[in-house]
């Protein structure tokens, strides 16, 4: 029952540069990164431009994790070492 929030959580979380989440949907995260209504002002931003001043802590460009294809890599990387 819990899986798919929990998914629905990973599609909605952005990361800066730096791993700091800049935006989320988790209800287990308030206060966490910006609001929807900042958000959506520094989304797009690309790498090397200047966050508005409410966003400066975070250096963009702004993605997503992808844990799946992480655990992926990892497997892969492990099973090569071992073979």
């Amino acid at each position: 029952m819990q899986f798919p929030v929990l998914q629905q959580y990973e599609r909605e979380t952005f990361y800066d540069r730096n791993g700091r989440i800049v935006f989320t949907t988790n209800k287990g995260l308030p206060g966490v990164g910006l609001d929807r209504k900042e958000w959506q002002q520094v989304m797009h931003l690309a790498a090397g431009e200047t966050p508005p001043p409410f966003a400066a802590r975070f250096a963009p460009p702004f993605d997503r994790c992808d844990r799946e294809e992480d655990m992926r890599h990892a497997y892969d990387t492990f099973l090569r070492r071992v073979s």
